[in-house]
């Protein structure tokens, strides 16, 4: 589809593109200033321009004003005109005869003023390129082709898009639509006609005969000859992709599309860099010439070299054996240790959960043993309590009878007297006081006070909490 994707040219940068803009369009209203445009002035059909250069000039200046000189073309019969306004192109476009009345047409070189890309985009299918071209009218794309590839044996199209724009220069991006795609120079791939072998030309202009694409010979058939290049004579067949001429024709094609000139302008300018890169070679070897370096004497063989050179391989083989053997004996001593350590460390793991099953069952005798004093203790506690009360209770019963005994015996003679209110509620709180005490064993203060102390050292004693 395109010619080469990147990469350098020749043996420099190609010249810069001087056909742009020469200032801003902000800075030149009157865009007198432009792009730099051609025009080929020619005779209508049956006419001929007169070789008269004077004449030409005044059949031109009066309507356009001063133009840039102008080049002949095909011995005179053509002339190829540029300028840089925009006012002046579309004035020369208008003029139809020479001021002796030669008939002239002046049309715009398309070649030259405008350029081509390449887009892709899959979001313009179902639509024939017509269309498309219809669609962005506003722009200055001119033509519209869509590439075509064969799949199986039918043709078939591709999301891909050569565009020609009226311009010097190629455009980084088209609007197509609502969006936006980028592009890329279109570089075509050189001509090669397939029946002379010769790059340059197509085979619908060729009047050669026929030539053997392998030996570059008349054709005859298959062959089985060395391969030969019609074009370089070198030793590869015609159509190789590497052959010097054929690069140097795609080089030639980057700097006719880079610049946007002429296909023999382009050559001239690589045969210039070419020359300017050989002189460049030939100066920097003159300048420092290459000394030829004296030639080392190859040292004689003695007849001993194989018995030495034998000798040393049993050495080697010797040397590599007894290695062998100190490395075998290394391993062997390395798997017993392992499994050494292995047994160790499988004793010493049953030593462990015999221990720790017998640790287990003596802890559980303990805490039994002192479960068994702790209740041993706290029965005796009980039973002291109780003693205690007991006396208690008995001096109190001896207490109220030696009371009542000494009321009797107290008692006047003679009519009885009214207690007072004071009197009476004091014994009858006293009384009842004295009987609503509980005298139970389990009600006791001080025997709970004790059971609770019992029950906290009993704890502490299970707990292993030493005071």
């Amino acid at each position: 589809m395109a010619g080469p994707s990147g990469g350098g040219w020749g043996h420099g940068p190609p010249p810069v593109n001087k056909r742009g803009r020469q200032a801003p369009e902000w800075l030149d209203p009157a865009n007198v200033h432009g792009e730099l445009r051609y025009l080929i002035l020619a005779p209508q059909k049956g006419f001929a321009i007169p070789k008269n250069a004077f004449l030409i000039e005044k059949s031109l200046s009066p309507f356009v004003g001063p133009i840039e000189p102008c080049v002949p073309m095909d011995q005179g019969a053509r002339y190829l005109m540029k300028t840089r306004s925009r006012e002046q192109f579309d004035k020369l476009l208008a003029i139809k005869k020479l001021i002796d009345g030669t008939p002239v047409e002046i049309t715009s070189d398309r070649a030259r003023n405008t350029v081509q890309c390449v887009m892709v985009t899959p979001y313009l299918d179902g639509l024939t390129d017509e269309e498309i071209l219809a669609q962005i009218e506003g722009t200055k794309i001119v033509e519209v082709k869509r590439f075509m590839r064969k799949v199986d044996g039918a043709v078939k199209p591709t999301n891909a898009y050569l565009l020609r724009v009226d311009s010097v220069t190629v455009p980084e991006e088209v609007r197509v639509g609502c969006i936006s795609v980028r592009t890329r120079p279109y570089y075509p791939r050189p001509m090669i006609c397939f029946k002379c072998l010769i790059v340059g030309h197509t085979t619908a202009r060729c009047n050669s005969a026929p030539a053997c694409p392998n030996c570059s010979m008349p054709e005859h058939g298959s062959c089985n000859n060395p391969p030969r290049c019609k074009n370089c004579k070198g030793d590869h067949a015609t159509l190789n992709r590497s052959c010097p001429v054929y690069l140097a024709e795609q080089n030639i094609i980057r700097i006719k599309v880079d610049n946007c000139i002429s296909y023999p302008e382009a050559r001239k300018i690589y045969s210039q860099v070419q020359e300017s890169a050989v002189q460049k070679r030939l100066a920097n070897a003159q300048q420092q010439p290459q000394q030829p370096q004296p030639l080392q004497q190859q040292p004689q063989q003695n007849d001993t070299a194989p018995a030495e050179r034998d000798a040393t391989i049993e050495k080697l083989k010797t040397m590599l054996n007894s290695a062998f053997a100190k490395i075998q004996e290394l391993i062997e001593e390395r798997d017993f240790f392992k499994s050494q350590v292995q047994s160790r460390r499988k004793d010493k793991h049953t030593e462990n959960a015999d221990s720790n099953h017998t640790d287990s069952n003596s802890d559980s005798n303990a805490g039994a043993n002192s479960n068994h004093d702790t209740n041993m203790e706290t029965n005796a506690e009980q039973n002291i309590d109780t003693n205690n009360t007991n006396a208690n209770n008995n001096t109190n019963t001896d207490a109220n009878v030696a009371t009542q005994k000494d009321s009797k015996t107290s008692t006047p003679i003679g009519p009885k007297r009214k207690a007072s209110p004071s009197s009476s509620s004091y014994s009858t709180v006293d009384t009842t006081s004295e009987e609503k005490i509980p005298h139970g064993n389990n009600s006791t203060p001080s025997k709970t006070k004790s059971h609770k102390r019992g029950k906290r050292r009993s704890n502490k004693r299970k707990t292993g909490f030493r005071y």
